[in-house]
């Protein structure tokens, strides 16, 4: 592979080949990376790379009018930590028809070293222009390699709700929010965060008080 250094540049060239890079020893903070094919570009969005010493996060160029859809997946299921790289790979042929795949987040649970079923993703999805086929809202997403499983997708949602794990909704008005005991007053219905004996004790310490 080869690679341009481009200064302070967000993105340069590397063109896959067999032969060793050529590369100067002053590293700058960036580099221009174009890759020719998907394959190649989302190996290297998945690990860092690394030049003249250096590792790098890729990133990858957009339109600035182009957002970025964030899906959140429930329903994954897995073998166990040996699954990740067959996980990974079925999630990017699954979303390749509604754009390039940029980002895939697996969430694990592990308790006492072992690792359990992985349940939940964050794929990061830059939608190609003009397109029609991105849904907006939840939808079940069979995954043909998969045998053809079914995971439920929610399209640019809230953060998983910490209370009750739906993603329709902030903690803030989580209906099941009155049944949580704040750890500072012993009274239900809100986290210590928003107590309003907190944040009393707090404008009595910036004034200086007890």
């Amino acid at each position: 592979m080869a690679f341009r250094q481009v200064g302070a540049a967000s993105v340069a060239r590397m063109v896959p080949n067999s032969e060793n890079p050529d590369i100067n020893t002053a590293t700058p903070s960036a580099y221009e990376v174009v890759f020719y094919e998907d394959s190649h570009r989302q190996a290297a969005l998945q690990k860092e790379i690394t030049v003249a010493g250096r590792s790098f996060r890729t990133t990858i160029q957009k339109d600035d009018n182009i957002a970025v859809s964030r899906i959140y997946i429930r329903n994954i299921a897995r073998k166990g930590a040996s699954d990740t790289d067959h996980l990974t790979y079925g999630l990017q042929e699954a979303f390749r028809p509604y754009g390039t795949v940029a980002k895939i987040q697996l969430i694990e649970y592990t308790e006492n070293a072992v690792t359990y079923d992985l349940a939940e993703a964050y794929i990061y999805v830059l939608p190609e222009k003009d397109s029609t086929s991105m849904p907006t809202s939840k939808a079940l997403l069979p995954i043909d390699n998969w045998n053809g499983a079914e995971i439920l997708c929610f399209w640019n949602p809230y953060p998983p709700c910490p209370i009750c794990k739906g993603t329709d909704h902030l903690k803030a008005v989580c209906p099941n929010l009155k049944d949580i005991v704040c750890f500072a007053c012993d009274q239900p219905g809100h986290y210590a965060a928003a107590c309003a004996v907190v944040k009393d004790q707090q404008q009595r310490l910036r004034k200086g008080g007890v």
